[in-house]
């Protein structure tokens, strides 16, 4: 039982530093169609077979349709520098004005495209009749913030995790390093 125990710690050490690297995670190749930021130098790489851009009548937020149903996205980049928390409680914010209970219900670092960013889920309802599902990445640095939300219910994110995942890691972020609060 003694040997045992040293390789046990020795395991759980190790595998402690592995998880503190992040995978990066990359888009697709069917990711071919880029549309560019409305501010702060990045683009978002989408597949035109599942997503499609609409005017959306705002010069900072930009949105898309999922053609195949049930989901849409938003995507909000400003010249504006900030921390991915406080973008996070700035969209709970708005969102819980509309439903005073809604939560975040996930957060997690990703490494997407080489920018680190915050993947997040905010459960929200509405008419108190549906799940709402707002799950997406925020990235911001000392110049400029994005925030990429897909928005559907929680029964399309369960059916669609991987296609709405695939779309997320299309945002491709140029310039200085995330900055996140640890």
């Amino acid at each position: 039982m003694r040997s045992f125990l040293p390789v046990l710690l020795l395991a759980s050490v190790a595998f402690g530093q592995e998880a503190t690297k992040l995978p990066n995670r990359v888009r697709t190749p069917e990711a071919s169609k880029a549309q560019p930021a409305t501010a702060g130098q990045a683009v978002l790489w989408l597949d035109p077979a599942e997503w499609s851009w609409v005017e959306s009548g705002s010069e900072t937020v930009q949105t898309f349709l999922y053609l195949r149903g049930g989901a849409q996205a938003r995507w909000i980049a400003r010249d504006e520098g900030g921390v991915p928390e406080a973008l996070l409680a700035e969209t709970l914010d708005k969102i819980q004005k509309v439903d005073h209970e809604a939560q975040v219900v996930f957060t997690e670092r990703r490494l997407v495209n080489d920018a680190e960013v915050l993947c997040v889920q905010i459960r929200a309802n509405k008419d108190q009749k549906r799940d709402i599902v707002y799950f997406g990445y925020i990235f911001a640095d000392e110049e400029r913030s994005h925030q990429l939300y897909t928005i559907s219910s929680g029964w399309t994110l369960s059916q669609s995790y991987a296609e709405l995942n695939e779309f997320l890691d299309g945002l491709v972020v140029v310039g200085p390093e995330s900055r996140l609060l640890q």
